[in-house]
């Protein structure tokens, strides 16, 4: 739990309870689209299997496309489990290697319902070889959720948000790229919590201009001699 004093208002901003709650309610909202999904194919089933007791065998044509998008939502059912399950257990350490390729993934995923109702496109781009860190997983998981936030608040939906990483010199970079809508105020939230986060990961945040507009939220870990992170105390 972080204490942070948002916008100058006193109190206690319940950050990991709040995002852990977030990802969930969504990740659930999207099962459940499945099952409703999946209970439709069935109904329609059920109709194909009366109206062939009335009328004669179902071509089977019907049934393999029945079968094909019944398949179809298992699968999509069983990834959205796998990632919630895989989410819900960045909380088991504080401090464990991951790559950061796969973390990126994982987040930009979760994160996808979130830019589709923003009508926005996230992507990762990945580095030439693994990246492994020795980080917290949660806590980098809620900065770099808070990165895309970020930057779907700022960004035109019309572009390409991605997201990417790599090292530079001590460094472990996260750079997230969008194009904003206008200058983007690193001022209000979710820019206070990013910057708190970003200092438990003993970190930064910064926010620069590129070409054609581009703006990149760089997100960064120092790293050891040994090529893995330090943590903040």
């Amino acid at each position: 739990m972080i204490r942070v004093d948002m916008d100058g208002q006193q109190g206690v901003y319940r950050s990991g309870p709040a995002f852990f709650g977030r990802i969930t309610a969504s990740v659930t909202h999207e099962i459940n689209n499945v099952l409703s999904t999946v209970g439709e194919l069935s109904g329609l089933l059920e109709d194909l299997v009366a109206a062939g007791a009335q009328k004669g065998p179902i071509p089977p044509e019907k049934l393999r496309h029945l079968a094909e998008r019944l398949t179809a939502q298992v699968s999509k059912g069983t990834a959205i489990i796998k990632r919630l399950n895989r989410f819900a257990h960045s909380t088991d350490e504080p401090a464990k290697t991951v790559d950061l390729g796969d973390t990126l993934a994982l987040v930009v995923a979760l994160a996808g319902p979130f830019a589709r109702r923003k009508q926005a496109t996230l992507e990762t781009h990945a580095a030439g070889e693994p990246f492994n860190v020795q980080t917290d997983p949660f806590l980098l998981e809620h900065a770099v959720f808070l990165g895309l936030e970020y930057a779907l608040q700022s960004g035109d939906p019309r572009w390409l948000i991605t997201v990417s990483a790599a090292r530079h010199e001590q460094l472990a970079e996260i750079i997230i790229s969008f194009v904003p809508l206008e200058v983007p105020a690193m001022t209000g939230a979710p820019w206070p919590l990013l910057a708190v986060l970003m200092r438990q990961l003993g970190g930064t945040v910064a926010c620069t201009s590129g070409e054609n507009n581009t703006h990149h939220l760089v997100l960064t870990i120092p790293l050891t001699e040994s090529g893995q992170p330090t943590m903040a105390p």
